[in-house]
């Protein structure tokens, strides 16, 4: 299972969602992680919005779901 899904590209992602070899939920949580972990010495973010992140993953994960 690769979880370093940040270093992939959108292609890359793309083509694992579609072959549900990878969640969104499970991409967005791991992206969030990385920002979490990164942000307080890079200071690249100013607002994250974590809440909203996620609901979206849920609703792509649906999405997903049902064309396949």
């Amino acid at each position: 299972m690769i979880e370093n899904y940040y270093y992939l590209t959108i292609n890359e992602l793309s083509k694992l969602i579609s072959e549900q070899r990878v969640s969104p939920v499970a991409i967005v949580n791991a992206c969030l992680k990385r920002i979490k972990d990164l942000n307080p010495k890079l200071n690249a973010f100013i607002t994250i919005l974590t809440n909203q992140a996620k609901e979206q993953a849920k609703v792509a994960e649906a999405d997903a779901s049902e064309s396949n």
